[in-house]
């Protein structure tokens, strides 16, 4: 059950990676250079290399934690700001 449970929690965590990917896919470089917080290149970088050590390492990993860790401040504190510099 245990097994189960981590198994369904790096699955998660990985969807939570791959989504904050397209998320910046949606993007242009432009709105990031706005809020000033990182280029397009640098988010997709660092997501996209999250998503690597994930596959490579699991989401449970001291680097796959930093990866978890990068998509989450994505999403709570660059993606807000994107969305309101959008008017979304």
């Amino acid at each position: 059950m245990t097994v189960l449970l981590l198994l369904v929690a790096s699955v998660m965590l990985f969807l939570v990676e791959i989504l904050a990917v397209a998320d910046v896919i949606g993007r242009t470089d432009d709105e990031f250079r706005q809020v000033g917080l990182g280029s397009r290149t640098v988010w997709l970088g660092v997501l996209g290399t999250a998503i690597v050590v994930s596959i490579l390492l699991s989401s449970r990993s001291a680097l796959g934690l930093v990866g978890v860790i990068a998509a989450a401040y994505y999403f709570l504190v660059v993606r807000p700001r994107l969305k309101a510099l959008r008017g979304e």
